[in-house]
Order: structure tokens, then C-alpha cells, then sequence
């Protein structure tokens, strides 16, 4: 039986959106919109991101219980629901926020991505420094993403082209030539420092500085005063940055706007257009978004170390579907002093939780009395998720393995 005063959900997690409920039940809450974090690494999870969580940020928070919103995050999985009889209020408050604004319809839901296991950017096609103070990840269901706008990142799975330089409570930069002032643009174009009428900020020997206290979370431009071009960065300014409280499991942000903004604006939202003031009715769309990850790929190196004192393993090969490997010539020592037998993978090999890559080892060990003795390992482990070590500017690192025999 449902606990009293527990809401009513159409579904736990759905795997489909719920039609509207029938008119004899108007508290049951139907999804608004649902966003899944997909990711090939995590086998056991169904493909789901287990080690990730969306967090609503404080504005948020606020603002769904205004609306009398709800939310359910499961790891790797959000719904956010509304009651089936309150769309048309919903859609009227967005009209209030529309017109108190002074125009367009950027009334949104923002939501933390908070990595609940620090080895998410190790096993992730992403930067492994991602979030701790410097750059983050950025999602947004205004664009095209996808083709139909289910899609939250700007290509097929989440990349550079989403990723932002962090700002926290200020931030101070060198302006690039010609600039007199500056001032700061959210995600509609408004300014929102200086608050106007104060004029924007001078360039003083150089240097402008911008205050992000009591701004909400989310994606904003950095411009010259008067300005709604984009301007050209200077020596080390990026002009669009993320503002969101650094924390060292941060990793993102994802912005849901609820309605269409302005009619030339692409996208797929929760709400049908309210651009017709003449129109009553809500139409709730309820799409399914997608934030997908790639797994990364990494060179898979294994150590081969014999146990036996005074020993020389000779032939060594690693063979298996799924990936080639080539013995490196003199591979340094290891930190006790052992020498070991190195083989790298000539391409790299994606991690997983759970893999079909299956590698053998073959080989003979002679002993000190020169007899010759067979070596073979029929499953050698695989790659584990962490550590990833830095190889170099292509930022796919390498995973080490260490075998003895």
C-alpha cells in the first residue's frame, strides 16, 4: 500500500513514456521528461551510468517545489513528474516567468552531475582531470542534439565540444585589445552583471573582473559592454564558462529548458510551444533525453614477471580475439628491481565492467639447469578501471597489468 501523502507515480522508472492518467485520477503524476546517462563501460548496469547522479541545484530545488514538481534519480537515470491535471498550470507560470522577464520562455531545471565513484573519468572518453575546480562538462536540451533534440550533448556522444572552463564566486581576466569594459550574459542574452542600469564593468590596466555571487548555476558569456555579438577570445579568455560550485566529485551540469524559448529556437522540451496566447492548453510531450558517454580506450600494457629466482622466460607471445600485442625491446626495470617481459596492444581497447576481449599467454621459462619448461596462462586478466596513466596529447592513456608466471 502507498505510504499517506506519498505522491502517485505513472511508473517507477518508466522505460516508456505514460500517457496522460484518465480524468478519475488527477493526482497521478506522469513524467514530464526523463533523462538517462548511458555509458558502454557499465555492462552490469544495462548500459546505464551507475556511478553518476543528478543533484537539482538550489534554484531548482526551489523552483519545481513552486511548481509542484517531483523528481526521482536512481543512478544513471532521472524522471522528473508532474501531476497530470497540472500541465495547464504549469504552462500558465511559465507565461508569469515569460512576461516578468520581459520576454522568451527560459524558465529551466538545472541539474548537478555528481560522480559518486572517482574512477568515472578514468573510464570515460573525457578528460581525466574533468571537474575539480577547472573544466566541466555542459548539457543542454536547446540544441539539435541527436537530430530530434533527445540527444543532450552537441555530437553523438558527450566531448570537447561540451566542456567549459569553471568559475566560481569571481572571476578576474586580462581583456583582450580594444575592450573598455565587459559584463555578463546568461543563456537568454540578458545581462545579469552588472544588473542594469549599472554600466558595465571598466577595463582597468588591463584587467576586468566579474562577481558570479548570488548568479544561479549555469552556462554564461563573457562580452564587451553594449554588445550581443560574440566576441572574438583574447590571449587565454574563453568568453562562454560554466558557474557551478566547485567540488571535487562535480563533474557537469545539465540545463532542461521546460518550453521552446523563442520560435527560431531548435531543441526538443517537456512542454509544446506557448507562443499563442489565445492557447489553454498545455500539450506534454514527456520526451525520453539521452546524455551518452563513450568508454575509453586505452593501450593495454602487460608485465610479465617470472616467480622463480635465477629464471629466463623465453617465446613469450599474447594472442586472442579482439586486440594484437607486440613485445617492446627494453623495457626498464620495474621499482623493485625485477625485469620484466612488456607487450602493448597496437591499437587501443576499450574499458568494460565486463568484456568478450579474452588473451592467452604462451612461452617457456628455463631454469638454472637450462631445461625448458612450458608457460601458459589460458585467460589473462583484463584492464582494470583504474588507475589510467597519462601516454600523451591524445589523452587516451594506458592501463598497466602485471603478470606473474
Amino acid at each position: 500500500m502507498a505510504r499517506k501523502g506519498a505522491p502517485r507515480l505513472a511508473k517507477a522508472i518508466p522505460t516508456a513514456m505514460t500517457p496522460p492518467p484518465p480524468t478519475g485520477a488527477p493526482d497521478l503524476y506522469v513524467p514530464l521528461f526523463t533523462v538517462s546517462l548511458q555509458h558502454p563501460y557499465y555492462t552490469r548496469h544495462g548500459g546505464l551510468c551507475a556511478d553518476l547522479r543528478l543533484a537539482p541545484t538550489p534554484a531548482t530545488r526551489a523552483l519545481m517545489r513552486t511548481l509542484g514538481l517531483i523528481f526521482r534519480d536512481r543512478g544513471g537515470w532521472l524522471g522528473v513528474y508532474v501531476q497530470g491535471a497540472a500541465a495547464g498550470r504549469l504552462a500558465g507560470a511559465l507565461r508569469r516567468a515569460a512576461a516578468d522577464a520581459g520576454g522568451g520562455f527560459w524558465t529551466r531545471l538545472s541539474f548537478a552531475l555528481i560522480a559518486a565513484d572517482p574512477r568515472f573519468t578514468q573510464v570515460t572518453s573525457l578528460p581525466i582531470a574533468l571537474g575539480g575546480g577547472r573544466t566541466a562538462l555542459y548539457a543542454s536540451n536547446r540544441g539539435p542534439g541527436g537530430g530530434d533534440g533527445a540527444v543532450l550533448c552537441a555530437g553523438a556522444t558527450a566531448g570537447p565540444g561540451d566542456l567549459y572552463p569553471l568559475v566560481g564566486s569571481s572571476l578576474a581576466f586580462q581583456a583582450p585589445p580594444g575592450w573598455a569594459d565587459a559584463e555578463l550574459a546568461d543563456l537568454s542574452g540578458a545581462v545579469v552583471y552588472p544588473r542594469p542600469p549599472t554600466p558595465p564593468v571598466g577595463v582597468v590596466g588591463g584587467v576586468a573582473s566579474l562577481d558570479f555571487q548570488g548568479l544561479e548555476d549555469g552556462l554564461y558569456r563573457i562580452r564587451p559592454g553594449g554588445t550581443e555579438e560574440a566576441p572574438t577570445p583574447g590571449a587565454g579568455l574563453q568568453t562562454t564558462v560554466l558557474h557551478t560550485p566547485a567540488r571535487a566529485d562535480a563533474v557537469g551540469l545539465i540545463d532542461i529548458l521546460l518550453t521552446q524559448p523563442t520560435p527560431d529556437f531548435p531543441g526538443r522540451y517537456p512542454l509544446g510551444p506557448l507562443f499563442d496566447p489565445g492557447q489553454s492548453a498545455a500539450v506534454l510531450a514527456g520526451p525520453d533525453y539521452a546524455l551518452p558517454f563513450e568508454a575509453r580506450s586505452t593501450t593495454w600494457r602487460y608485465y610479465v614477471i617470472s616467480q622463480a629466482p635465477g629464471t629466463q622466460l623465453l617465446d613469450l607471445a599474447i594472442q586472442g580475439a579482439g586486440g594484437a600485442f607486440e613485445r617492446q625491446p627494453d623495457p626498464p626495470p620495474l621499482p623493485n628491481g625485477a625485469q620484466a617481459a612488456l607487450f602493448a596492444s597496437r591499437v587501443p581497447l576499450p574499458l568494460s565492467q565486463t568484456t568478450d576481449l579474452r588473451f592467452q599467454l604462451t612461452g617457456a621459462r628455463r631454469d638454472a639447469d637450462a631445461f625448458l619448461h612450458p608457460v601458459r596462462v589460458a585467460s589473462l586478466p583484463v584492464a582494470p578501471a583504474s588507475p589510467v596513466w597519462p601516454t600523451g596529447a591524445d589523452g587516451a592513456g594506458a592501463s598497466e597489468i602485471y603478470v606473474y608466471v
